[in-house]
């Protein structure tokens, strides 16, 4: 379909989305101050840490050798002192995140150095995982894993050994200077590497006010009407709304703001708001944001069945018919599992009953359950 001639309705989504994500964090000129201030906010990066500018990155980090494998980046950026972002959304747990954060850690950081570059010069990384589900059991919504040394012998105990120049006696310290030297260097390179894993889908009362409202704004369902205008200029981001425009933006910002959250929390809340106010109003965002969810339907679709498959085959080796049963079970009730919601967001984003059942392929059965 013309993205120009999408019918109007309302528009839902949230920014776990790759599309709306992007837009609203990942447009060069236009969202560095939202994005630095965001990061911020949720690691608590304050002094000689806090990011005052953002650079946006080639995400694309290419084979380092014939048999490599060439790396795609959700969002990668730099500050102002050179230290690396690389910020992952991910919505399902299709691998280790914690392998895939150490993999494009040891590539970004590869990157950095050319033939006969010495070591030193290595910047830090920080990989920030905003993850839609738990790797963890408890309710510790945000860990942070970073390198430190242990004793061999006690590991397990988790105590560190000391390591910067702050844990050993000064005076000793100061009677050797190169050692000082090589302390400093020593807790520099410890220091090279974080990784920031969020579980968003936890509780988050245990986090600052200020951490609570802008990871629950990352999750929260917004509903807006289509092609509006105050919506389809860029210039209108920053114009004073008329009493209409006014009360659509009242009623399209039911988001959470814990009661102690900052005065600066706050104005970035309106700021991120109005942005995805632009974004809903955009035919082409809309259309490629309906493409991811059609990918997303595939492709689960796809793992259903996949693993159906494999768990008939274990069951019923050598059973043909079996088999053959099993998996077209197996494809059913993966596709039922999923038709729902998309079906709920098609038809919020204002998709007709006809384009919904030839977007989704529905039968006719399909068509009689989910359109009475």
């Amino acid at each position: 379909m013309d993205t120009q001639q999408l019918p109007k309705g309302e528009l839902r989504f949230n920014l776990t989305y790759d599309i709306p994500f992007k837009f609203m964090f990942a447009q060069k000129g236009e969202t560095e101050d939202l994005l630095a201030r965001f990061l911020n906010y949720i690691l608590e990066l304050k002094g000689e840490q806090k990011i005052i500018k953002l650079t946006y990155n080639n995400i694309e980090i290419p084979e380092n050798h014939a048999r490599g494998r060439r790396l795609i980046l959700d969002l990668k950026v730099t500050d102002q002192q050179n230290n690396t972002y690389n910020i992952e959304l991910q919505r399902e747990d299709r691998a280790s995140i914690l392998s895939r954060a150490l993999y494009q850690y040891s590539r970004i950081t590869g990157d950095q150095l050319v033939k006969n570059d010495n070591f030193d010069k290595i910047k830090p990384v920080y990989i920030v995982l905003l993850c839609k589900y738990n790797t963890y059991p408890d309710q510790e919504a945000l860990r942070v894993f970073k390198l430190a040394p242990f004793k061999l012998s006690s590991i397990n105990g988790q105590k560190t050994l000391p390591y910067e120049q702050g844990h050993f006696d000064s005076q000793n310290l100061n009677s050797y200077p190169y050692l000082k030297h090589r302390v400093k260097k020593a807790n520099h390179s410890l220091n090279s590497l974080k990784i920031y894993l969020v579980e968003l889908s936890k509780d988050l009362k245990d986090l600052s006010p200020d951490q609570q409202s802008c990871l629950k704004y990352l999750t929260t369902d917004f509903l807006f009407r289509h092609g509006e205008p105050a919506m389809n200029s860029k210039v209108n981001q920053t114009q004073d709304l008329n009493d209409s425009q006014q009360q659509n933006s009242q009623q399209n910002s039911k988001y959470f703001i814990h009661k102690d959250a900052s005065a600066e929390v706050k104005k970035w809340l309106a700021e991120a708001q109005k942005r995805l106010e632009y974004f809903a109003g955009q035919p082409a965002q809309r259309e490629a944001y309906e493409q991811e969810l059609m990918f997303i339907l595939d492709h689960n679709t796809a793992i259903k069945q996949h693993h159906e498959e494999g768990f008939i085959e274990g069951k019923a080796e050598g059973l043909a018919e079996g088999k053959a049963e099993g998996k077209a079970e197996g494809i059913s009730a993966g596709r039922a599992s999923l038709l729902p919601s998309f079906i709920q967001m098609l038809k919020a984003s204002g998709r007709s009953e006809e384009e919904i059942c030839t977007k989704l392929g529905l039968n006719k059965e399909e068509q009689k359950l989910y359109f009475k």
